[in-house]
């Protein structure tokens, strides 16, 4: 800065400098594969654009902007979209390792309520060791409190299997689910070609075969759990007619 430009800087009455409050942002990279979570990161305000981009929707500016793959989605100060490459994630930002996680009034009642409960068991724990006790030393009391302490943990046993099968059954579901998610774009990819274009080609067949091999790694746990994959109908996965 020269002599004549830091004295207009320094000298013109009004000026007032100010500091950039800190801030801390929200980002997620858009890798070319993950839709699905921009999408709920933004609330749905990203939309798939031609040649497998994506485009973010700006309140401020009111129109679609445009985000490569390897570019993240801000999350602004106000609750704004708007995409920015690493080299500006690189200059502006630093990683927050301390950013704590936050902490809502539901998240504070459940807290408390698992806390609640785990107080409730030791309780019962100590019971129950008093009880029997009282049964090894032959108090004929002591031993109808503990056979009633042995019916409960048998109940509570139960009920801990059935909702165990319960868990099982929603994660079989979720699975067939996604394998058939996981076949159908498979299929959709391997049958998307560019004329004349091999790399785009070459790009689409890896996307083709990284969705079928998700839905074979996800048959395989299937398998382990003792349920059955959906069935494929021509090359795609399907319910059987």
């Amino acid at each position: 800065m020269t002599e004549i430009q830091a004295t207009a800087t320094t000298t013109v009455p009004g000026i007032i400098r100010f500091r950039k409050k800190p801030l801390t942002v929200e980002t997620l990279e858009w890798t070319g594969e993950n839709y699905r979570s921009l999408s709920a990161f933004t609330g749905q305000q990203v939309r798939r654009a031609a040649m497998g981009g994506l485009e973010v929707w700006n309140e401020e500016e009111r129109d679609w902007i445009a985000c490569p793959i390897g570019h993240r989605v801000v999350r602004g100060a106000l609750g704004e979209f708007y995409p920015i490459s690493p080299e500006a994630v690189a200059r502006t930002y630093e990683p927050d390792d301390d950013a704590g996680i936050p902490v809502s009034a539901a998240d504070l009642v459940a807290a408390a309520a698992v806390a609640e409960r785990a107080q409730e068991a030791l309780a019962e724990l100590r019971d129950e060791n008093e009880h029997l006790k009282s049964a090894l030393a032959g108090d004929n009391e002591g031993v109808r409190l503990w056979m009633l302490d042995c019916a409960r943990l048998v109940n509570r046993h139960r009920e801990r299997g059935d909702a165990a099968e319960a868990a099982l059954a929603r994660l079989g579901r979720d699975l067939r689910g996604l394998i058939r998610h996981w076949r159908a774009e498979a299929a959709n990819w391997d049958g998307f070609t560019v004329q004349g274009d091999d790399y785009r080609n070459g790009g689409f067949a890896e996307r083709a075969a990284r969705y079928a091999a998700c839905a074979d790694s996800a048959e395989e746990v299937l398998a382990g759990l003792g349920c059955k994959a959906p069935e494929r109908v021509d090359g795609h996965t399907g319910d059987a007619p």
